[in-house]
């Protein structure tokens, strides 16, 4: 009943969702936008299995550096 009824709240501050790029879905967000309306979406090559392989991981891995290298910072 809990799972039913449970309504997430806004979030109001910036957020990235890295996804694969030979993911199927139709929403590259999965609608995760309804609630973090303030989310960057990325891609990085290769299947979802693949994200933590090269050339993926490095991709991945200067997608994250950038935004910790933002963090803290006013918008």
């Amino acid at each position: 009943r809990a799972m039913r009824e449970y309504r997430p709240a806004q979030y109001p501050g910036r957020a990235i969702y890295i996804r694969a790029a030979d993911d199927p879905s139709d929403d590259a967000q999965y609608g995760w936008t309804r609630i973090m309306p303030r989310l960057l979406t990325y891609q990085v090559p290769g299947r979802h299995m693949e994200i933590l392989e090269d050339p993926s991981a490095t991709t991945l891995a200067a997608i994250i550096s950038e935004h910790l290298g933002r963090a803290g910072r006013r918008d």
